[in-house]
């Protein structure tokens, strides 16, 4: 069984805490793209989930890297493009969107001198980025972000932030790194269908358990920056 068809196995249980990955929340809701409307570009946009949340009025693009579109994820942009190089006139665009793909860009820098570029004056970009999460799509995996950090590299380009949210309470975080701890090692067991096999349905077992210690304990934490899985920016381009 390949790790593909087990995670096509476990999408039905994704909203229920018996998912590895139940306290990542989701994404993003469409509450959370109200500034985002008019012609949307969507930077590495792998399935084009985010498309059916933006309001009609939005005129969606969906760009991605031919490699990553085609051989990773078999799916099909409307263009294909380097994030480092798009293929559109400056000021074109209303909005843009940048969702888990500065981590996996050697020159984040450049990919978002050109996201600015390519925005209109007063144009929005959408950026969310990892904080804690464990290597993933490698060896295309180069870097996690801070609040900090993220935000100059935002200021750089010359956009504004209009606001940066950590997303994830400790516990939480917490509960999701465990989890995928366990499930990883479950699959390498698999993989090399060891005798440690045998122990799989008990330790399938902690993960609801952490899953709801981590979502009941959230709430205490008043630090919501101390240890979040992932970052959301909004900002703008002045004009």
């Amino acid at each position: 069984m390949r790790v593909r068809d087990i995670k096509q196995w476990l999408t039905p249980l994704r909203n229920t805490p018996l998912h590895p990955q139940w306290l990542l929340g989701g994404g993003l809701k469409a509450r959370d793209l109200q500034k985002i409307d008019g012609i949307t570009v969507d930077i590495g946009c792998a399935d084009q989930a985010i498309r059916h949340l933006l309001p009609e009025s939005a005129q969606y693009i969906g760009l991605d890297y031919y490699e990553t579109a085609v051989t990773w994820y078999q799916s099909r942009p409307d263009a294909f493009a380097d994030a480092r190089h798009l293929p559109l006139a400056d000021g074109s665009t209303d909005s843009a969107l940048m969702l888990h793909v500065l981590e996996h860009l050697d020159r984040p820098g450049q990919a978002l001198r050109e996201a600015a570029r390519i925005l209109r004056p007063g144009g929005s970009l959408l950026i969310e980025v990892p904080f804690l999460y464990p290597v993933h799509d490698a060896p295309l995996d180069y870097r996690r972000w801070t609040r900090e950090g993220l935000e100059v590299e935002i200021r750089a380009v010359g956009l504004r932030t209009d606001t940066i949210t950590p997303i994830g309470r400790a516990t939480e975080t917490a509960a999701v790194l465990f989890n995928l701890a366990i499930a990883r090692l479950m699959l390498d067991w698999l993989s090399r269908r060891s005798p440690w096999l045998l122990l799989a349905p008990v330790l399938g077992l902690l993960v609801p358990v952490l899953n709801i210690v981590g979502w009941a304990l959230a709430p205490l934490h008043r630090d919501a920056q101390f240890m979040p899985h992932r970052i959301r920016a909004l900002c703008h381009k002045p004009g």
